[in-house]
């Protein structure tokens, strides 16, 4: 019981969870691994800011505003996930809006309820925008009532009443993760040329302007100053210099189990009751055998047994959990923790209920 329920939470038995991120050889820009160059089981790439985002006192950020600009190129056509080429977070990696890809789409997500999944999040998009192998500039500038999105310096699409940011929010104290969401299980693939973060909402000609100044080779410094500017130039090591200041580096660790959360309340929705059905009735048989093992043994008869049953259910979720946080493409949730051990304590009660009243613990020889 105990081996089929470790092989279970630890399949497929694949520890560690290597970033992918490369350096491109010769030139600038960070490549993520397409998913034909992926196993089912490979987490893709990632770099992130470790600590929030600090503004210079040349950086404006005015409050519910921020721009973005990414220079890249899409490697193929994302179709399983949203995949995240740049997600903005809070210190604790909750995601207040992400810039992503799913097929040629460009997505632009942003919050709009506390709870998990897709619908936690309002999506602004721009059709045939990321077609694979082809360089583009993309801006999304953002304001209190519009958002704006731009395709090499060109308008694509406004969105006007939609804010990225709280109204009182700014882009410092924020991180960045590109590549990858924060939780490491949306990758994207591609090549990522240049990131720029503004702490206000650009106008038309600033975007124009900045269009050009990534178009012809960037000797002078950029027409609007950034918070952060990462021209992906060190071609080596595990730090992304931010070109306009010593503050906010990205950082890209050697494994991608450093950003995975460690028993993180998942919640589960409707669309989730399989998962909750394996979770609490897995650990069902685990709590009934051994409530009647120790029942019927020598050591620990009567309430004990149960109370030593429980324990041993939790402990052996909780194994399993922490253990996860090193497992590709696994999550180490308390949700399933509390699961498995209400399916343990369910095991003990129906091990009580079955015990024949007056039963006696086994005897010795």
């Amino acid at each position: 019981m105990l081996v089929f329920l470790l092989g279970i939470g630890l399949w497929p038995l694949r520890f560690g969870s290597p970033n992918n991120a490369e350096w491109r050889g010769g030139t600038n820009g960070l490549r993520f691994p397409g998913a034909e160059a992926r196993s089912a089981y490979d987490p893709g790439g990632m770099v992130f800011t470790p600590h929030p985002l600090v503004a210079a006192p040349a950086a404006t950020c005015a409050a519910g505003s921020v721009s973005l600009e990414l220079r890249l190129r899409p490697a193929g056509e994302p179709r399983s996930a949203r995949a995240r080429i740049v997600a903005v977070a809070d210190p604790d990696g909750r995601e207040a809006f992400f810039v992503g890809q799913w097929t040629r789409q460009l997505l632009v997500m942003r919050r709009v309820a506390k709870g998990p999944g897709p619908g936690a999040f309002c999506e602004l998009d721009v059709p045939d925008a990321l077609e694979s192998n082809r360089v583009r500039l993309v801006t999304v500038a953002a304001g209190p009532q519009e958002t704006c999105i731009y395709v090499d310096g060109q308008g694509a699409k406004r969105y006007p009443g939609a804010s990225l940011l709280s109204i009182s929010g700014t882009v410092a104290g924020k991180r960045l993760f590109a590549g990858n969401s924060p939780d490491g299980t949306c990758p994207w693939a591609g090549d990522l040329l240049g990131l720029a973060v503004y702490g206000r909402r650009l106008a038309d000609s600033e975007v124009r302007a900045q269009c050009a100044w990534w178009s012809t080779g960037r000797d002078s410094p950029p027409p609007v100053v950034p918070v952060a500017l990462y021209e992906f130039e060190a071609a080596s090591g595990m730090w992304v210099t931010n070109t306009w200041g010593a503050a906010n580096p990205l950082f890209r660790p050697v494994d991608l189990g450093v950003v995975k959360p460690r028993l993180a309340w998942s919640g589960h929705g409707s669309q989730d009751w399989t998962d909750v059905s394996l979770n609490l009735l897995g650990f069902v048989p685990l709590g009934f055998c051994a409530a009647v093992w120790l029942a019927r043994s020598r050591l620990r008869p009567g309430a004990m047994a149960g109370v030593l049953a429980v324990l041993a259910g939790a402990a052996l979720s909780l194994t399993i959990e922490l253990a996860q946080v090193h497992l590709p493409m696994r999550d180490s949730s308390l949700s399933d923790l509390v699961l498995n051990i209400l399916g343990t304590l369910a095991g003990v009660v129906g091990a009580c209920l079955a015990r024949p009243a007056g039963a006696q613990p086994a005897s010795g020889p």
